[in-house]
């Protein structure tokens, strides 16, 4: 490593691990996150299995997906799910 040479800033880093998330995609992820453990915490307090599994996957798939369209897509997807088995 040259004596001068500056190391590298956390977003080029991250570019260079394949972590490419817009901070729109990061804000849905948040939002999609805090919802699914919403869900996962009613799930589990009313012991309905469908809220513990769509919370769960709420809460992962933002790691998964770095597209923002994709994350809101997917996002609003599993909340129709949750919307559909809510009881």
């Amino acid at each position: 490593m040259d004596e001068f040479s500056q190391p590298p800033s956390p977003l080029e880093l991250m570019q260079s691990l394949g972590f490419d998330y817009s901070v729109a995609a990061l804000i849905g992820g948040t939002i999609f996150g805090i919802i699914g453990i919403y869900l996962f915490r009613k799930g589990r307090r009313e012991s309905h299995s469908p809220n513990i599994w769509v919370g769960v996957g709420l809460m992962l798939y933002p790691l998964f997906v770095s597209s923002t369209l994709y994350t809101y897509v997917v996002g609003a997807l599993l909340c129709g799910v949750a919307y559909y088995y809510w009881s």
